[in-house]
């Protein structure tokens, strides 16, 4: 896959994106008060705004009489990928970067936000900011306006050690999760459409066996403490393993695999592109959906989705 128009940084840059993400990351507490989320949304913004800090110009049109999108970058790959060898190849990214070719009457600028801090930054007052690959529920959170679905991903699967749970058919997470036997892991903020009720239950009832991990490449470390033993399993889309395969290219063995999932074999995630549910929003939605059908047929977009959704899968 060519690098089309990804992220650019600097090492300086990256070290600076990493400070703000941790920072914004623990200040959980402070974002209780609406005041708090305010600020902290005003101050994302006003990075979009400032070209001296690490945001993109995702369509290189300077013309500041132009609207801006803002849209929110989680550093999680395959989604977004901000640094390394595949930068700026992340399935999200080309969604992001084909919608920006297709809308010029709009600058679009790319900020890096924690998967944790998107829907405070959606829902606060006179957000001008939008979050692609959202999965799409039936109901909208609070403050957030869906546009068209956009693609369909592969459905989650159950990732875990070769060693571990043994099937020859869809795994019960239902069944699984009632023994309380087994550690689960994953990136803080991820939603998981269907299973969501049955993941939330567990945390609540075996919090000791539940471990979130935030910042940078959460999927993939949760990935990685698998491998090692800390814990023993997550849920995650297929294409997340495979990030994590071609990054260790070089290891022969196989150390992980996928396991479908009995509970939501009749339920393949919808995805679309969520934005602030103000009247900008919604006039940014509308357009974003006129332009869809070009989007879905642009050779960025069809290469991503093979590469990542189709090819993942086999």
């Amino acid at each position: 896959m060519s690098n089309q128009t990804g992220l650019q940084f600097t090492q300086v840059q990256l070290g600076l994106i990493s400070l703000i993400f941790l920072s914004f990351t623990w200040a959980s507490p402070a974002l209780t008060h609406e005041n708090s989320v305010e600020k902290f949304a005003e101050s994302v913004i006003a990075q979009s705004k400032d070209p001296s800090n690490p945001v993109e110009n995702a369509t290189g049109n300077s013309d500041l009489t132009l609207a801006v999108i803002t849209w929110a970058i989680n550093p999680g790959p395959p989604f977004h990928i901000v640094s390394g060898s595949m930068q700026g190849q992340g399935f999200c990214d080309a969604l992001v970067d084909s919608i920006s070719q297709l809308l010029p009457n709009y600058q679009h600028k790319k900020v890096i936000v924690p998967q944790g801090r998107v829907l405070d930054l959606l829902s606060a007052p006179n957000s001008q900011m939008c979050f692609p690959c959202m999965i799409k529920r039936e109901q909208a959170p609070t403050g957030v306006k869906y546009t068209e679905s956009t693609h369909q991903f592969p459905r989650h699967m159950l990732i875990t050690r070769q060693s571990l749970l043994t099937s020859t058919k869809p795994i019960s997470l239902q069944t699984l999760l009632a023994s309380g036997k087994y550690r689960y892991g994953y990136p803080q903020g991820r939603r998981y459409g269907v299973l969501d009720p049955l993941l939330e239950t567990y945390k609540t009832d075996f919090p000791q066996m539940v471990l979130a991990r935030a910042g940078p490449g959460e999927a993939d470390s949760v990935l990685s403490l698998i491998e090692i033993g800390r814990i023993d399993f997550t849920v995650d889309y297929p294409m997340v393993l495979k990030y994590h395969r071609l990054m260790r290219e070089k290891d022969k063995e196989m150390a992980l695999k996928m396991l479908p999932i009995e509970e939501n074999q009749q339920h393949a995630p919808q995805q679309a592109v969520g934005c602030a549910d103000n009247p900008w929003g919604r006039a940014v939605v509308s357009d974003i959906n006129k332009v869809i059908p070009q989007v879905q047929q642009s050779p960025p977009y069809l290469q991503a989705k093979k590469f990542w959704l189709e090819d993942a899968t086999n």
